[in-house]
């Protein structure tokens, strides 16, 4: 596994974002691939603009990979926060060079899955909760009488 360091345009981080969580990446292209018009192929201002399939602008580049961090994200009500959250996120070593041909040069968008990748009842460390019986409440000791010495 590997990490890697994604720049993704605040407004497209979910505010709910945590480190842990699964997220998909998807990168957005601004005019499809098909659709820009050349100098010598001006588009007729009077035909209707045809719509464009979503895979033309939107491409998965990873499904369910975990945050580990989430950087320069504005946290409060007086913090200035920059346009760019870094998200770091893990996957497999043989991934990353595909992963980065992909988002070259394109904006970048996270959708968070319903599922954390912790299992359930663990922290954010992934530590799991002491398995077993709960500790009993320990009973104060009575006292005991004082035996008299003579």
């Amino acid at each position: 596994m590997v990490d890697i360091a994604l720049p993704v345009a605040a407004g497209y981080v979910p505010p709910s974002l945590q480190r842990g969580q699964l997220v998909d990446v998807y990168a957005l292209d601004a005019t499809p691939s098909g659709n820009q018009p050349s100098v010598s192929n001006a588009p007729d201002p009077s035909a209707q603009p045809e719509d464009s399939p979503a895979s033309d602008v939107v491409t998965v580049v990873v499904r369910a990979a975990v945050v580990q961090l989430i950087a320069g994200r504005a946290d409060g009500a007086l913090s200035v926060g920059s346009s760019t959250v870094q998200v770091v996120i893990s996957v497999d070593a043989d991934q990353a060079a595909g992963i980065f041909a992909a988002i070259a040069g394109r904006d970048l968008a996270l959708a968070v899955r319903a599922s954390v990748s912790r299992p359930n009842g663990a922290d954010e460390d992934g530590n799991q909760p002491i398995e077993g019986p709960t500790p009993a409440t320990p009973t104060p000791a009575a006292p005991t009488p004082a035996t008299p010495t003579n």
